[in-house]
């Protein structure tokens, strides 16, 4: 390939791009045939080509590119992930291997830096004898997942409230609402709840309302006649006491009062 083209591909490039690719590779300028399996993966925005999300690097610029990548010595897959996220070039893949390769401080330490071997779980004898649960959030809603290991069978609940969240609760039916904090989930929608005084109260769903300007990430606060953004992380609140519930046989709560 000449210098010409080498130094003007990404110009011939953008040039297909606007235009329209032809229907057959064989009218593809050589400079830009190596570009003909993500042609549909191509863009031009603000005078730069994107493969997806990922800019195009050109030829002139890709060395300084692998050493910025390679710049902490954090290994190939690790460099990888990094330059697949916000570069691209044809044999990028290939050009950050062979520079890892060829790197004296990376072979000397890449033994060290070997993953351990996976370890799996005993698979118990009959369901539900052992469940993993894990908390996740889909559009501002929380869920709870619970998957046995025997079977892989899961379930999922929709959780309302959380642990560590600012509510309003009655304290009594059709009395004001308090301001407190969410700091045990109990069973049948019932939340164990910390006011603003240490008292604790035990109480229904239907007594308790989200504080939502005190759980949103950021709220206006009015100050003498202007308006100033306070963020929720500037909010320390003293830190509470976790307690543990468990029932008994006849279903009362007992509060183990350990922290």
């Amino acid at each position: 390939m000449s210098e010409f083209k080498i130094k003007n591909e990404l110009q011939l490039l953008k040039s297909v791009i606007i235009n329209g690719w032809p229907k057959n590779i064989k009218y593809v300028n050589d400079a830009v045939k190596i570009y003909w399996k993500y042609k549909h993966e191509l863009t031009v925005i603000n005078d730069l080509i994107f493969r997806n999300t990922a800019l195009v690097i050109p030829r002139l610029m890709r060395k300084e590119m692998l050493e910025r990548v390679h710049y902490n010595h954090s290994g190939i897959q690790k460099c990888l992930k990094i330059a697949s996220e916000s570069i691209y070039w044809p044999t990028m893949n290939n050009d950050i291997k062979q520079t890892i390769i060829n790197c004296e401080i990376c072979m000397k330490y890449s033994n060290s830096q070997i993953k351990e071997p996976l370890q799996s779980h005993e698979i118990p004898r009959i369901p539900w004898n052992k469940v993993g649960c894990d908390l996740f959030e889909i559009r501002g809603q929380k869920y709870l997942l619970v998957i046995d290991y025997y079977s892989k069978y899961l379930e999922i609940e929709k959780l309302e409230l959380d642990i560590g969240m600012h509510v309003m609760v009655q304290i009594k039916p059709n009395t004001v609402w308090t301001p407190g904090r969410v700091v045990s989930i109990l069973r049948n929608r019932t939340y164990k709840v910390k006011m603003e005084n240490g008292a604790i109260l035990i109480r229904n769903r239907k007594f308790i309302k989200i504080n939502y300007k005190r759980n949103c990430p950021s709220f206006t606060m009015r100050k003498e006649g202007s308006e100033q953004r306070v963020d929720r992380n500037d909010i320390r609140p003293e830190p509470t006491k976790v307690y543990i519930d468990i029932e008994n046989e006849n279903n009362n709560v007992i509060e183990n009062k350990s922290e």
